[in-house]
């Protein structure tokens, strides 16, 4: 087992920089979706330029892998290696988008009475009272337009984007991804090797799950690489995403 070399180590409030080659990521067999035969191969490598550095808080040490777009917090081992670990999890949320204007839970179609500017007058004609006063003008956004007619960009108060009456209806499933990043660096007398796990694993929890397939898939990238002096890196370092 190689084993770093003392000199090697971030002190507190130093940093080093390393210029990596990232060969081909390595899938396991869940990782394919279509066919787990297909083979393709290459023997070029990814370049980027990465920072480790000392930022603790306290007494302990803290070191950080700063690969441009995120960092990884991590730890040092007794044979001189570091090993980060940084973890994700993102919940989409299932259902469907209604239309609804006055946001009382009742779509439009259905809503005997809909009162979007909450003036106490209904914005279309009652069906169950036609004779109703009907609103001659509402304009939620204040934009100047009136929302059932003239208002050809939608009904956008709060400037997102998305028209305000579209409403989203969560039917209480979950699809949930959830990645997990490991990236063990040992530096050697200004060479450094190492590897990239990335494991993800996708879930569904609720009543429409039927159709749903659950994923699983553990990548795994090994580099290599120098140290480089730091003072000739310019930020952004790396690229926007996790991959030394």
């Amino acid at each position: 087992m190689a084993v770093g070399c003392a000199g090697d180590t971030v002190g507190v409030g130093d940093y080093k920089a390393y210029r990596l080659a990232s060969a081909e990521a390595k899938l396991s067999g869940d990782c394919f979706t279509d066919d787990p035969t297909e083979d393709s191969s290459t023997n070029l490598k990814a370049g980027s330029t990465v920072m480790v550095y000392n930022a603790p808080e306290g007494d302990e040490d803290e070191f950080y892998l700063d690969v441009g777009g995120t960092i990884f917090p991590g730890e040092l081992n007794d044979d001189g290696s570091y090993e980060f670990k940084g973890e994700q999890k993102v919940i989409e949320l299932d259902g469907e988008t209604i239309l609804d204007s006055d946001h009382d839970g009742t779509e439009d179609v259905d809503d005997d009475f809909i009162d979007a500017d909450v003036d106490g007058i209904a914005d279309y004609i009652t069906p169950t009272d036609p004779l109703a006063e009907v609103d001659n003008f509402v304009d939620v956004d204040s934009d100047g337009f009136d929302d059932r007619t003239d208002d050809n960009d939608g009904v956008d108060q709060d400037n997102d984007g998305i028209d305000d009456r579209q409403v989203f209806i969560p039917n209480g499933t979950e699809f949930t991804t959830k990645q997990v990043y490991t990236v063990e660096l040992l530096p050697e007398g200004g060479k450094v090797t190492g590897t990239l796990t990335l494991n993800t694993d996708s879930t569904c929890s609720g009543g429409e799950c039927s159709t749903f397939q659950p994923f699983k898939c553990k990548s795994t990238t090994e580099f290599v690489g120098v140290e480089i002096d730091p003072e000739s890196v310019s930020l952004p370092i790396g690229s926007q995403q996790p991959n030394p």
